[in-house]
């Protein structure tokens, strides 16, 4: 029986094509397109949180066998992933950039580690080289274990309640703040995951409630609108710069707070979509592989990229001087990667079924 919540699939895929133009598709820094592709980002990203804590289901099985189910599905198919992907590209950089053993095997530490710790396991090896800067999209699936696991250790105690649910929410919301003050050490998107763990609880609220397309339309708009005002003046992309926007290290809580205002404007925009059926399968099959389409769009892409001689690295702040000719071959590098993506979904599905 199909249990999947279609509307939420075709969110993820709408995030996953996002988060896939914002790695891989040039343009020129600041400029209208970079402002509105950034915004999505950082509505997407919480989303994802939003999403699984709308999942959760109390009672339905042990705290330890969720806990247990969420990790092995997120780190089992991260690792297979990536492990892949290192030694495929260990192979493509060694033939292509003169990749060494040496090279190979400290991106294979800066992938799992990330950079905070593999500067201390390996402090005079460099920083991660080639590969390990263009397949290291495991960073958002450390992000989701260590979230989990702090969401899994209280909700059945936040949710027996209201004042146990708002002091887990707030005791997350100091320690988020405390550690951009004591962890130089800890990268961002480690800092923020008591804040994902409360937006997860959050999640678990937000499923109980249900909207009216009909009704809430100009309210969508005017969430978009108040969106777009906060990421503008808060910022809430310079949190992984430490800069934490115009407000200091409390830019978590607009953070926080645009997290529900853009997931309530996607999703009365995704139940518009689900009208249109040929758009809404395709959102709704990437949603669908959201895990596999974010761990490879980028190998894909860089490969791609780097046959067309547009290389530089995919993410956030990597620009250059943009012309038409490498905007167009950003452009289809990035149609290129979806479409591996898909195929390799497609049979990974296909495999499944025959299962």
């Amino acid at each position: 029986m199909n249990t999947r919540n279609t509307t939420l699939d075709i969110a993820r895929g709408l995030g996953l094509i996002a988060v896939s133009i914002y790695h891989l598709v040039y343009r020129v820094k600041d400029s209208i397109a970079d402002q509105f592709i950034r915004e999505c980002i950082w509505l997407v990203i919480p989303f994802f949180f939003i999403v699984s804590g709308y999942n959760y289901v109390s009672g339905r099985r042990t705290l330890k066998h969720n806990i247990v189910h969420r990790l092995k599905s997120l780190l089992v198919s991260a690792f297979k992933y990536t492990l892949v992907l290192l030694a495929l590209g260990g192979v493509y950089c060694a033939v292509v950039h003169g990749y060494t053993m040496k090279d190979w095997i400290r991106d294979i530490i800066f992938t799992y580690l990330r950079p905070e710790f593999s500067a201390i396991v390996i402090p005079d090896w460099g920083y991660g080289g080639i590969l390990f800067e263009n397949i290291s999209a495991v960073w958002f699936v450390w992000t989701m274990i260590f979230a989990y696991m702090i969401f899994y250790s209280v909700v059945d105690l936040a949710l027996e309640n209201k004042l146990n649910f708002f002091a887990c929410v707030i005791l997350f919301f100091l320690i988020s703040i405390s550690l951009y003050d004591i962890a130089d050490r800890i990268s961002w998107s480690l800092t923020l995951t008591p804040v994902y763990a409360a937006i997860m609880l959050f999640g678990v609220k937000v499923a109980k409630f249900s909207y009216n397309l009909k009704q809430n339309i100009y309210l969508a708009f005017v969430a978009v609108v108040i969106h777009v005002l906060m990421f503008k003046f808060w910022g809430s992309d310079l949190i992984c710069y430490s800069k934490l926007g115009t407000v200091g290290k409390w830019s978590v809580i607009p953070f926080f707070v645009q997290a529900f205002i853009g997931t309530y404007a996607l999703i009365v925009l995704c139940r518009i979509l689900a009208k249109f059926n040929i758009l809404s399968r395709i959102f709704a099959f990437i949603g669908r592989n959201s895990l596999s389409f974010s761990l490879l769009h980028c190998a894909f892409g860089v490969i791609f990229a780097d046959l067309m001689n547009t290389y530089i690295k995919p993410g956030p702040y990597w620009y250059i001087n943009l012309t038409p000719e490498i905007f167009i071959k950003s452009l289809v590098g990035w149609l290129l990667s979806m479409t591996c993506c898909a195929i390799f979904c497609i049979i990974k599905e296909g495999r499944s079924n025959v299962g």
